[in-house]
């Protein structure tokens, strides 16, 4: 239900910056903060589209994943397809070769 909440006027009308912190993101176990399955990124990231940040997020996370062994989200059952969902609507973009990342 979360490109249904993005999508409302109330919510979607005032969001305006998505600010992620990736100082030490958690590959695995969350929501709640597991600090053996989290790494020193160090890194703080903003978007005008909050697709995109979550998507970005979620490229992250999948890289780390396969780094340490773990199968996909999917392969797990646990496909964030709310990403595509929101994109479908016009909320966002999550097509990662649309997304531009500027690093500074």
């Amino acid at each position: 239900y979360i490109a249904d909440l993005y999508a409302h006027p109330q919510v979607h009308e005032k969001v305006r910056l998505t600010v992620f912190d990736a100082l030490r993101p958690q590959y695995h176990g969350g929501p709640a903060y597991v600090p053996a399955n989290a790494w020193k990124m160090g890194a703080l990231f903003a978007s005008t589209d909050p697709v995109a940040a979550d998507a970005t997020a979620l490229k992250l996370i999948a890289a780390k994943r396969r780094e340490v062994g773990l199968p996909t989200l999917e392969k797990e059952g646990r496909s964030p397809t709310w990403l595509h969902q929101a994109a479908q609507r016009g909320l966002g973009v999550d097509d990662l070769g649309l997304i531009t990342e500027v690093r500074g």
